[in-house]
């Protein structure tokens, strides 16, 4: 069975490292990565994809770092070959977004930030790949005038070795929260809402994301407590409703149950303070439809 974790645990990162309040997390987990020190009040400015139109190609997190580094990453629970495929369409919707139409087709040479491309790794199954490449897709060996797009992999399963989690405190407490939510499940017979609590209290007492977990505390149980996924649950009714139906001889039933699960999915998630474009993202509903429930 898959892991049914997918969404809860993406949404945590994005919530986490996006906050427009708290953009120095963004730049810890710069750091972190790169090796380099710049001083928490640096310059950033966030580019992550948020369209309505394009609600199943947007990207987890994006931003600028000192008007010269354009990161742009994937929060992965997955293991997935095709994500430098995804970064190529994501940092093209946003070079068009930072140059302007009138910049694309102008005759003078645009100067934009350097992309960097990362997919942070937070899946059960074992992934020892370093970076993905583009390359590795093509049909036959690239020519010079071809291109390549190299992200790095970063493994955020908590590790006490791992130098990147002693970095930043940030990413410690995030990978420290989901070891001891799973370790807490397999001690307690797998009640989900105890494992979140203890969890929860263990890292603010070792001080990792404290000052998170005190101001989004309702947001992250919400995020952790929907444990299955949207898709799945959405399955499940799918199949009761198409029995239903084919009881009754109304095939009509099972896309209407499915329908409306989605809706109802939609509005604990709205409830529970998950952002509306995140719960677009997932349920495929719009957000007028969302805005409404």
């Amino acid at each position: 069975m898959r892991n049914r974790s997918v969404i809860t645990r993406i949404q945590l990162f994005v919530c986490c490292f996006q906050s427009p309040r708290e953009p120095q997390r963004a730049i810890e987990l710069y750091n972190a990565v790169t090796g380099e020190n710049l001083p928490p009040d640096t310059e950033l400015t966030y580019t992550t994809l948020k369209n309505a139109i394009y609600i199943d190609r947007n990207n987890d997190l994006s931003f600028v770092v000192n008007d010269r580094y354009l990161v742009m990453s994937e929060c992965q629970s997955t293991i997935n070959m095709n994500i430098p495929m995804r970064c190529l369409g994501y940092v093209n919707r946003t070079l068009e977004n930072l140059a302007g139409r009138e910049g694309l087709y102008g005759r003078h040479l645009v100067k934009f930030p350097a992309p960097e491309f990362y997919v942070f790794y937070v899946g059960m199954e074992a992934w020892s790949r370093k970076t993905l490449r583009l390359s590795e897709s093509f049909l036959a060996e690239p020519k010079e005038n071809s291109l390549e797009l190299v992200v790095n992999l970063i493994n955020l399963n908590y590790n006490k070795d791992s130098e990147i989690l002693q970095r930043s405190p940030s990413l410690l407490g995030y990978s420290k929260l989901l070891y001891h939510i799973q370790e807490e499940l397999g001690a307690n017979g797998g009640d989900l809402k105890q494992a979140i609590d203890t969890a929860v209290k263990a890292c603010m007492d070792e001080g990792l994301i404290a000052d998170f977990l005190h101001k989004h505390s309702r947001e992250v149980t919400g995020m952790l407590f929907h444990e299955i996924t949207v898709e799945e649950f959405a399955e499940i009714r799918a199949r009761e409703a198409y029995a239903d139906g084919e009881k009754a001889g109304r095939e009509e039933g099972r896309s209407e149950g499915a329908a409306q699960e989605k809706r109802e999915i939609a509005k604990n998630l709205k409830n529970s303070g998950i952002p509306i474009n995140v719960i677009a993202k997932n349920t495929g509903l719009t957000l007028e439809e969302i805005e409404a429930l």
